[in-house]
């Protein structure tokens, strides 16, 4: 469930920013020659998208999570808490490659495709690439499940 709100929380950060910069383009030019620093402009972009995301993955998680919340948590004690934090945290990182993204294409038009393709190409690209510390790929071999599907005790076994 978790992975589901993570994409989710991916696609909804990038939907929120993609677009900010690029459509905003000749407003920003003119107010550039009147002595509107790039550190305000940009920082008013990061804290409005970032409240507005986070207050939108609180409320996403929670419905989400409705009568599935986890039963046990991994760090913090608090597995509803350790959720926010994953899905709030995947929100902004996207939020703000969502706005590197408008930065970079000249048209609005343009965003879509490409937020559709980064938010695949992030999301599943690591997930593939992730080591263990000694440098071991983490995985699992199909034998190596429980019958009915891996149980909440099984560890990944590395290789």
């Amino acid at each position: 469930m978790l992975v589901v709100l993570v994409l989710c929380a991916c696609f909804m950060g990038m939907a929120n920013s993609v677009r900010e910069i690029v459509k905003e383009r000749d407003i920003y030019r003119r107010e550039r020659t009147i002595g509107l620093s790039r550190t305000a402009y940009l920082g008013s972009k990061i804290i409005v998208l970032t409240v507005i995301t986070t207050l939108q993955c609180v409320i996403f998680t929670l419905i989400g999570l409705l009568g599935r919340a986890p039963a046990q948590a991994a760090l913090l004690g608090a597995p509803l808490a350790e959720c926010l934090i994953a899905v709030i945290v995947a929100a902004v990182a996207s939020m703000m490659i969502g706005l590197l993204v408008s930065t970079l294409v000249d048209n609005a038009d343009k965003t879509m495709p490409v937020l559709v393709l980064v938010t695949m190409g992030s999301s599943s690209c690591p997930a593939a690439s992730s080591r263990s510390p000694a440098g071991r790929a983490w995985s699992r071999s199909p034998g190596s499940y429980p019958p009915g599907g891996a149980s909440r005790r099984s560890r990944p076994r590395m290789t």
